[in-house]
């Protein structure tokens, strides 16, 4: 930077004669005098001032100088200075005749010239956004200012961070890639009009920003609870930025701002948040990693706590633990004295996980749904124990009775349990994970793995009736995994998958109304009763259960449906299919295959009374006629059963009435490498040979028959067309399912009404449903 001199202004006063003092001399004459005013500098404004004693009334003339030359076009008694007289003296001429007549000619000339300017050339950029935001691809322009003057060319170099842009030597630059994160400046280059050469150096911008580089934060992704304040962050400081909160990817009236307090009405929802910037040409969303709840936990502790508080509808989530476990879950619910259970009395309360937690509820443990709408959802239970005081009932809000517990018991209405994980039960007492009453509750997608079937009274979940109609009915079971349930030594008489009514008395003759469907049971190994049903008007329909030990076993009560369900034991197992006490029941098109079972209480599709109730069974025959309890038993496929229907004697006596059964279009068949001993169609030899007989109106119609031997010897006989084993025509399905061509096209199951369910269809976080 060239540094200029800087000169102060005078004044000075010169009257003109023969000595260059005064012109014209006349002793009688009293000469004026000439001042000249102002800053001797560029820019400046000079005034003349003529005063004379003798009077001065007339015309005065200037003529004004810069050196020898005079300064055209200026005859008054001002004038301003310019770049032009730089360097000159400046002086000037007056001119008049005074009032007594004497012509008088004055001149004054400053004491020093004109000197240089004083101001420095300035450049700055332009083409910088008012919030400073400047993104690669901007084009900046230098603007050069200077009040001396500019002579000639500017030249220009750009600069990032202080280094040289190369080629950059334009008054304009498009900032790239390169200079993302890094200040601009420029410098130019010129001669002012002085003939000076100035190299001023503009201010540095803010660093370039590359759009891409822009990012939204949220305060917090997880564990969002209701009244939470929330706070979304630009990276990039952008004054036209603006926002907009989503609930479910639904906008939040109102909520506008980088700011959001999380409200009631987002519970369980998914908030997001978009920021719009670039003056609305870019946009950012980002998106919260877990749903709000209400409160989140993080052990047994906060969780008692928070089901204590909770208000009709809180989402209560398990967060992974802190700061202590979730084993053990007890506390004193009614301020007795006594551990009685994690007691949920508050209705539509959910408890769940949040989506990263771990956690897992071991131990001790008891858990009473009483609160109407209550929802289990994405919980895990694992090595599990009963909880109880000292075995006697009443000890814990989950005992069921002196010598049944629950785990999880399912007391109010509409109580819903899903996607829940079931594991290991420890220790030697007996437990059902679930129990259910109240109305319409719903359990379904859970896991339900590590039954010791060895221990009496225990299972899987276990369904009430009550006696009363309209009370404890109308459950669903659905869409469930059951598997590894196995025992090391002999499997307990009284160990179940499933309990669907729990008595022999008068409540097994009630309105059940449960519905059991699209469940997959595997390797589910029980004595005898996988199902254990003891109620009315129950629906068994669309299951797979195979690798298995255990028949549907209908006891008491009346009217059930057993339907469309895939029975294969597989791999020489000995179980049984379905059996039932001939109560009005509906058995369809059902496909039972693979069980080598020849002993006397089981078969295919099996008749008896050994686990019916006496009083069960009197109360129901006392309120129905025989033709109201006909059994239908239609449309099923019994493939290399050993005995492929069955009847059975009451301890050596006969049926309490005689079976009442309407057999339709089933299809009982064999093939010679089934690997079967024998296959028989009908196992009725100890009922008949102690004089029991089927009900005289029973009907028989279009049963095909292919297999050892149609009868075992007994009088009881439900084929119609019958043939050797490898006689029946068939066909097989993808799933491995036979079916009935030719001549048996239309007999046995509708294979294309079943469906072979696999483990990754059912259980936790599926989503596979069944359709047609």
């Amino acid at each position: 930077m060239n540094k200029k001199i800087i000169a102060l202004s005078v004044t000075a006063l010169l009257t003109t004669g023969c000595n260059g003092v005064y012109d014209n001399f006349d002793p009688a004459n009293a000469h004026g005098t000439i001042e000249l005013n102002g800053n001797v500098e560029v820019g400046s404004n000079l005034t003349v001032d003529v005063a004379d004693i003798d009077g001065l009334s007339g015309t005065v003339n200037y003529t004004w100088w810069a050196g020898e030359t005079q300064i055209s076009g200026v005859s008054g008694n001002s004038y301003t200075l310019t770049a032009d007289e730089v360097g000159s003296y400046i002086s000037v001429k007056a001119e008049y005749t005074d009032d007594a007549g004497q012509a008088e000619s004055l001149l004054i000339k400053t004491t020093d010239p004109v000197p240089e300017m004083v101001s420095d050339g300035v450049i700055t950029i332009s083409g910088i956004p008012d919030d400073g935001v400047i993104l690669f691809g901007a084009e900046l322009t230098a603007d050069v200012t200077d009040a001396d003057g500019v002579d000639g060319s500017i030249s220009y170099q750009w600069y990032a961070d202080d280094a040289a842009i190369t080629g950059a030597t334009a008054a304009s630059y498009t900032t790239t890639i390169n200079e993302v994160g890094k200040q601009i400046s420029v410098q130019a280059t010129y001669t002012d009009s002085f003939g000076l050469v100035e190299m001023p150096v503009s201010n540095k911008t803010n660093p370039i920003i590359d759009p891409t580089s822009y990012s939204l934060t949220l305060s917090q992704t997880s564990d969002i609870t209701v009244g939470m304040d929330l706070t979304a962050t630009l990276s990039v400081n952008d004054a036209t930025a603006t926002y907009q909160w989503y609930a479910d990817d639904v906008a939040i009236t109102g909520a506008t701002s980088a700011n959001y307090t999380v409200a009631a009405t987002d519970l369980e929802k998914t908030l997001s948040v978009t920021v719009t910037y670039q003056n609305g040409s870019k946009d950012l969303t980002e998106t919260a990693t877990d749903v709000v709840y209400s409160a989140v936990v993080k052990n047994a502790a906060e969780l008692i706590s928070a089901v204590q508080n909770a208000a009709e509808n809180d989402v209560i989530a398990l967060g992974s633990a802190i700061g202590g476990t979730y084993t053990d879950i007890a506390f004193d619910a009614n301020t007795t004295g006594s551990d009685v259970g994690l007691v949920v009395s508050t209705n539509g309360v959910k408890l769940t996980r949040t989506k990263d937690s771990d956690a897992v509820i071991k131990g001790k443990t008891c858990f009473a749904l009483t609160g109407d709408n209550v929802v289990l959802d994405g919980l895990v239970f694992e090595e599990n124990e009963a909880f109880f005081a000292g075995g006697g009932s009443g000890d814990t809000a989950c005992d069921s009775s002196s010598s049944t517990d629950a785990m999880l018991k399912m007391d109010g209405n509409g109580v819903v349990v899903r996607n829940t994980t079931f594991k290991d039960h420890v220790g030697d007492q007996g437990f059902f994970w679930i129990e259910i009453k109240g109305l319409n509750s719903i359990v379904e997608r859970n896991l339900f793995s590590g039954t010791d079937a060895s221990i009496n009274k225990s299972g899987a979940i276990s369904i009430w009736h009550n006696e009363t109609d309209g009370e404890q009915e109308g459950h669903t079971v659905q869409y469930n995994h059951f598997t590894n349930f196995t025992t090391d030594g002999s499997a307990a008489s009284e160990a179940f998958a499933m309990q669907v009514g729990r008595t022999t008395g008068e409540g097994s003759t009630h309105l059940g109304k449960n519905t059991i469907q699209y469940n997959l049971f595997d390797t589910v190994q029980v004595k005898e009763r996988l199902f254990r049903v003891q109620g009315s008007q129950n629906t068994i329909k669309g299951n797979t259960i195979v690798n298995s030990v255990g028949m549907i076993s209908l006891e008491d009560g009346a009217f059930n449906t057993v339907s469309d369900n895939i029975i294969i034991a597989g791999s020489g197992l000995k179980t049984g299919g379905i059996g039932l006490s001939a109560l009005g029941h509906t058995i369809s098109n059902n496909y039972i295959a693979e069980d080598a079972y020849t002993g006397g209480d089981r078969g295919g599709i099996y008749i008896h009374d050994d686990m019916l109730g006496n009083s069960g069974n009197k109360l129901t025959i006392a309120n129905y006629t025989d033709a109201e309890l006909a059994v239908t038993i239609n449309n099923n496929t019994i493939l290399n059963v050993a005995q492929a229907f069955g009847f059975d004697d009451k301890d050596s006596g006969c049926l309490t009435f005689p079976p009442y059964l309407n057999t339709s279009n089933n299809l009982i068949a064999a093939t010679s490498d089934s690997g079967l001993s024998k296959t028989v169609g009908t196992e009725s030899n100890d009922f008949t040979g102690i004089g029991c007989s089927l009900n005289s109106n029973s009907v028989k119609t279009n049963n095909h028959v292919f297999v050892s031997d149609v009868t075992d010897g007994g009088s009881v006989d439900i084929s119609t067309v019958s043939g050797d084993v490898d006689g029946a025509e068939t066909t097989t399905n993808t799933d491995g399912l036979v079916s009935g061509t030719g001549a048996q096209a239309g007999v046995g199951a509708d294979v294309s009404k079943l469906y072979k369910i696999s483990a990754d269809e059912v259980g936790p976080g599926s989503t596979w449903t069944w359709s047609l």
